[in-house]
């Protein structure tokens, strides 16, 4: 099956000539290791198995969920967050563009 979600397959980009003799990163946006990522996942196989693994460097990322910082930075946003809502509340004329 041919598989479209956002755009060309990462087994793909690996074997393209502008990643085959470089150091490439490859940062995983998954909140936990998985199927997908993490050690012996899909994205480690893929890489494992790409020519620009066996010519160059390919690094992994732990999943970004695995970040020390990442509790402390989404605690900080929330609270942003309904620090706006309450100054929208009370001031409707700021056009901030919460719905309602």
């Amino acid at each position: 099956a041919e598989y479209d979600f956002n755009g060309v397959l990462l087994e793909k980009v690996l074997e393209e000539e502008a990643f085959v003799n470089t150091d490439v990163i490859v940062a995983l946006m998954f909140l936990g290791p998985g199927k997908h990522a993490g050690a012996g996942g899909d994205i480690a196989t893929i890489i494992k198995d790409s020519t620009a693994a066996s010519r160059g460097r390919v690094f992994m990322t732990d999943v970004l969920g695995m970040h020390p910082k990442l509790i402390e930075l989404l605690v900080k946003r929330s609270k942003q967050a309904v620090a706006l809502e309450v100054y929208a509340s009370v001031n409707p004329a700021a056009g901030l563009g919460i719905p309602r």
